[in-house]
């Protein structure tokens, strides 16, 4: 929030933090990674969800979800 939103440096987010400047990149880092690990299956299965037939229709009955896997899992 303070990096993207308030536009702080990261020598002041980890003063106001009261952390160190590596630890301010790493969270930042780890967070963005966070957020691309939630976001990209909706970004980039979007068409894939369009084709899908919906839950309980006859095409689905039966049949277990298609599983997903985060990118280090592959």
């Amino acid at each position: 929030m303070l990096r993207e939103y308030a536009q702080l440096g990261y020598a002041e987010i980890a003063t106001h933090q009261g952390v160190g400047v590596q630890t301010v990149k790493s969270r930042i880092r780890r967070a963005r990674m966070q957020l691309a690990d939630l976001l990209s299956p909706a970004l980039l299965g979007a068409e894939e969800v369009a084709l899908r037939p919906t839950v309980g229709s006859a095409e689905t009955e039966g049949t277990e979800p298609p599983r997903t896997t985060r990118k280090d899992e592959q």
